[in-house]
């Protein structure tokens, strides 16, 4: 390779020159990380260094946005003919090579010509190979440059070729080996060129080396895009997968006839096949939505957890006890059974996955905790999205029924249950049907061995490794269906029991007990409970416990404090719901590279050039990171106790990317922001359950781009129970057009929480829509008919909310802009103003 044949000049180089030692030493450095990366893709060898052959190939890749940038960078005759001038006049000055030595020899070993037909293509010559004759005419040819092309330089009467490891210059003509010989007779040249002439490693040639890596490495990125299309396309069902796309559009539609259809007292819980399968996909993306990490983790884990072999460096034996106690739970639990080699079909061996160990430190700093995950990554490729994606409860529907909790006195009890998912049995296989196999490998053979000496028998080499098969009985952790399983499992014992499922959030269920609501939120293994009597929640744990606690109990939290999904949810207050997030706070703060004194102060989250693009240099790779996960926490936190920092995240949320200093120092401000503000939580409480109020704005053209921002909030009394700040899809033309945005953005979820409500047994009575611009008011309410010529081309779905106007699902309300919450959420206020809103929002005082 290239790379490799300068990495050897190079070196040639500075040891013949100490002058050169510190640029070659750095010139070998850089080419030698360039060659490790181009050694992986060995099957792009055949193009790697032909010039116009990667012209060609780009050519016939019309759909690559970068082709006629690429293509002309190849194609410019001019550049290269100054690059070859360049290198004839170094050449020229150098001189030439002693005439007396062999470069290249034919397999006989004598000095007959050699003489290989030169390819001419688009006027340069390829892949010329001559060897002159020793009866040649030297008077002529002594100091001159007689021609050269990109691939060889004529000096004298011997035309000398420059070093390639393309083999096709060895295809035809004398017997000449493409292998070792070649590579040896390489290696020669290379040592008489630098003894010869004795040169520095010319500037051209590295110049040229860089275009061609550059090149390549656009031509590999290529390369692996397609493949990904092809894989992307192939996957799993093909057919069904451009079915699905094919269909999209009535996808959306059905999606919007949904989410759209009219409110009122009839309990539409059954639906259609494909209705079905669009409710399920809604409900995936509102839960991926509310509760999904960031690049697609779910929640939040504030546990560093470590592979075994790593994990035993740091705990040593605790490490080793916790993987055995482990295992030694699932054997118990028999959620494998043991099979030999001989019984596997060919589909099934290709199909086995690993086993790992995973080993993390509990918050108390003593107990160590493993888990064996199964491997479950491997498996996407035969597991479709609906074989494995699990419903969990909604942070909207978890707030509405905590402040119903609240208001009405209810006691409430959290419970966990233990090892949910191994609890759970996997579905019988059908006749035919793959078997689920996992193979123990590594230090976990010889765990397995000691716990159990009977696993002896089935262990068996496999690529050089001990390996023991198993068949999965049980749903294990890693499993990409085994949340599915445990959700389904859950739910049967639940409605054995007499619950009733919410068909607007299947995690949420509710029963009759002594003529009072009994209400549970299931988020996989973890319960809450809430009902008037705390006989009742005793009733509930002891059956939950029987059902689940077999081997471990499961735990229980009662009283007025419960810490849920990464909140403490405290009732103490009399008809208020209290939702802190203090230890998570305090933690961001340590971990931040920034660090804030007790006396440092700040007003506000965010600057009045919060929504400007900074020009600022962009931040090193480290930097990037760490503003990438503050920020990700920042979604975390104000989505649940500090929506008063929502808007400020909202905007940097989308500076992620590529974000620069000026955006990094308004992270600062927010974190410094935070740390004044620690003991500021989130207040809730109703004054009637039946009355729900929405304050909708948007800001008209704040945007660099000219979009607006859209700002919602939802409350039932105090503090916001939800919250909503986003930049607008759509260019508005005015003000009035930008409302009408805004409202068709909170529209879904002001119509999602009423039926939700009226589901739990609540229905609303007033379901207000405050706005503080009169011409969107009028044309929410009279439709077309309010519509002036300017207005007569908005899009029709905008005037959906005057049908729900006409069926009393909906009232719409005039509010002045200095009352208007949902401005709070549209701009970066400032002053009185920012500590008005921001008291109402988080429904209190600071503590």
């Amino acid at each position: 390779m290239d790379a490799e044949a300068d990495i050897m000049e190079a070196r040639f180089d500075r040891d013949r020159n100490p002058r050169y030692d510190s640029e070659a030493n750095q010139y070998e450095d850089e080419l030698d990380r360039m060659f490790k990366k181009i050694k992986a893709e060995q099957d792009a060898e055949d193009l790697m260094d032909e010039d116009y052959q990667e012209h060609k190939w780009i050519t016939a890749n019309e759909d690559m946005d970068y082709k006629d940038e690429y293509k002309s960078e190849l194609d410019d005759e001019e550049t290269k003919q100054m690059m070859l001038d360049e290198l004839a006049a170094e050449l020229v000055e150098l001189g030439k090579p002693d005439e007396e030595e062999v470069l290249f020899e034919s397999d006989d070993d004598t000095q007959e010509d050699v003489e290989v037909e030169s390819e001419e293509e688009d006027g340069v010559a390829r892949a010329g190979v001559r060897f002159a004759d020793t009866d040649d005419d030297e008077s002529n040819t002594e100091g001159i440059v007689r021609s050269y092309s990109d691939d060889s330089v004529e000096v004298g009467a011997k035309r000398v070729l420059r070093p390639r490891h393309n083999r096709s210059y060895f295809s035809q003509g004398a017997k000449m080996r493409p292998t070792e010989r070649y590579r040896r007779e390489k290696s020669r040249f290379r040592q008489a060129y630098l003894q010869k002439w004795n040169p520095p490693v010319p500037n051209v040639l590295r110049n040229r080396h860089a275009m061609r890596r550059k090149a390549r490495m656009k031509r590999l990125r290529v390369s692996l895009y397609q493949a990904i299309k092809k894989r992307v396309i192939t996957r799993g069902n093909g057919a069904q997968l451009q079915g699905n796309l094919k269909h999209e559009r009535s996808i959306r539609e059905r999606v919007h006839n949904l989410a759209f259809q009219q409110v009122g007292n009839t309990n539409k819980g059954e639906y259609d096949a494909d209705e079905a399968l669009v409710v399920a996909r809604v409900i995936q993306q509102i839960r991926e939505g509310v509760n999904g990490g960031i690049n697609g983790q779910d929640g939040v884990s504030f546990i560093q957890q470590y592979y075994l072999n790593k994990g035993l460096k740091i705990f040593k034996e605790r490490g080793k006890d916790a993987a055995m106690k482990e295992l030694d739970q699932l054997i118990k639990r028999s959620c494998w059974t043991l099979i030999s080699i001989e019984k596997l079909k060919p589909t099934e061996r290709k199909k086995a996955v690993d086993a790992m160990m995973l080993l993390a430190e509990k918050n108390d700093g003593v107990t160590i905790k493993g888990r064996c995950v199964f491997k479950g990554n491997e498996t996407r490729d035969w597991l479709s999205r609906e074989d494995t994606a699990s419903p969990t409860a909604s942070h909207e529907a978890i707030i509405c029924t905590g402040v119903i909790d609240a208001h009405e006195g209810r006691n409430v009890m959290s419970m966990d249950i233990p090892n949910a998912f191994i609890q759970t049995l996997m579905p019988e296989q059908d006749e035919g049907e793959d078997r689920v196999i996992m193979k123990i490998t590594g230090l976990l053979v010889d765990y397995m061995i000691d716990l159990d000496p009977t696993y002896r028998d089935f262990v068996v080499i496999d690529n050089g490794r001990r390996v023991i098969y198993v068949v999965i009985l049980r749903a294990i952790y890693g499993m990409l269906q085994a949340s599915l399983l445990w959700y389904r499992n859950l739910r049967t014992s639940l409605e054995e029991y007499g619950f009733v499922f919410n068909v607007y959030d299947p995690c949420i269920a509710n029963m009759m007990v002594n003529k009072k609501q009994l209400t549970i939120r299931c988020h996989v293994d973890d319960v809450l409970a809430s009902h008037m009597e705390q006989r009742v929640l005793e009733d509930f744990f002891t059956w939950i416990n029987e059902r689940y606690g077999g081997l471990k109990e499961v735990t229980c939290t009662r009283g007025r404090v419960h810490t849920y999904l990464g909140m403490t949810l405290d009732y103490s207050k009399k008809g208020k719901l209290k939702i802190r997030m203090d230890d998570y706070v305090q933690r961001m703060l340590d971990e931040f590279s920034v660090k804030f004194k007790v006396d440092d102060k700040q007003e506000t989250p965010a600057g009045n050039n919060l929504l400007e693009v900074g020009k600022g240099k962009l931040l090193d790779k480290d930097q990037q990171t760490e503003f990438h996960r503050f920020v990700a926490k920042h979604l975390f936190l104000t989505k649940r106790a500090r929506l008063d920092m929502h808007p400020t995240v909202a905007i940097l949320a989308s500076r992620v990317q590529n974000p620069n200093q000026s955006d990094w120092h308004k992270l600062v401000r927010l974190m410094r922001y935070m740390h004044s503000t620690k003991k500021w939580h989130l207040t809730l409480s109703a004054d009637n359950l039946r009355v729900m109020k929405w304050y909708v704005d948007a800001s008209f053209a704040v945007h660099p781009d000219f979009k607006s921002h859209t700002g919602g909030v939802m409350t039932m009394g105090g503090g916001a129970m939800q919250a909503m700040s986003k930049k607008q899809k759509l260019n508005s033309r005015s003000s009035t057009h930008a409302e009408l945005i805004g409202v068709d953005d909170a529209i879904t979820q002001v119509l999602w929480t009423c039926m939700f409500m009226e589901e739990q047994g609540y229905p609303i009575e007033k379901n207000i829509l405050y706005q503080d611009n009169m011409s969107s008011i009028l044309l929410e309410k009279n439709g077309r008919s309010s519509a002036g010529k300017r207005s007569r081309a908005l899009n029709i779905r905008y005037f959906f909310v005057s049908d729900q106007v006409e069926k009393g699902n909906l009232t719409t309300e005039h509010m002045p802009t200095d009352d208007m919450w949902g401005d709070y959420m549209t701009k970066p206020l400032q002053g009185e103003k920012f500590r008005k809103f921001r008291e109402l929002i988080q429904g209190d005082k600071e503590d």
